[in-house]
């Protein structure tokens, strides 16, 4: 029997906030606001000649919050809708890809029946090396707080004016 070295996970989490969607839609659709809300992200920067690429470094806990470590990606962005709603699906490389070679995410935002509400759906899908299965568990944990973040952002947009500076998003 052979034992794979890379297992294939994935994290769906849903979430209903009170929201527009097109409140939620004007955050995902840039992706600098939507990497901002992520909490390890510790740096990013847009890729001049293709505009839906970023790179970016983040500053992740390990287990039991012993030490941190950097990792470092690349991740496109591409508008999407399908039936879960409207919003993005992210591609991305781990610049470690024997540790986790590949990952790929959607997010989308759509109305409820109740007004004044939207659920927001995050899938998120990966294959890590056998002994990083926790990152995916700690992934859970990253969309969780994406979808909070948008709850606590979503009033902060409608108060404030349309072009907001990039300090807002960032947790820097």
């Amino acid at each position: 029997m052979t034992w794979p070295i890379h297992l294939d996970r994935s994290v769906l989490i849903r979430k209903r906030i009170q929201s527009s969607k097109a409140e939620v839609l004007k955050i995902l659709s840039d992706g600098e606001s939507y990497l901002s809300l992520q909490p390890y992200v510790k740096e990013m920067s847009r890729n001049t000649s293709n505009p839906q690429v970023y790179r970016v470094t983040e500053q992740v806990p390990a287990p039991l919050g012993l030490w941190t470590y950097q990792n470092s990606f690349s991740i496109t962005f591409v508008p999407a809708e399908d039936d879960e709603g409207q919003g993005m699906n992210m591609t991305g490389v781990f610049d470690m890809s024997f540790f986790c070679p590949k990952f790929k995410s959607s997010i989308r935002v759509k109305e409820t029946e109740e007004p004044g509400t939207v659920e927001i759906v995050e899938k998120t899908e990966m294959q890590p090396f056998c002994l990083m299965g926790v990152r995916v568990c700690g992934h859970e944990s990253v969309c969780r707080s994406t979808a909070l973040a948008l709850e606590n952002l979503v009033p902060i947009l409608t108060s404030a004016s349309a072009e907001l500076p990039y300090a807002v998003y960032s947790r820097r």
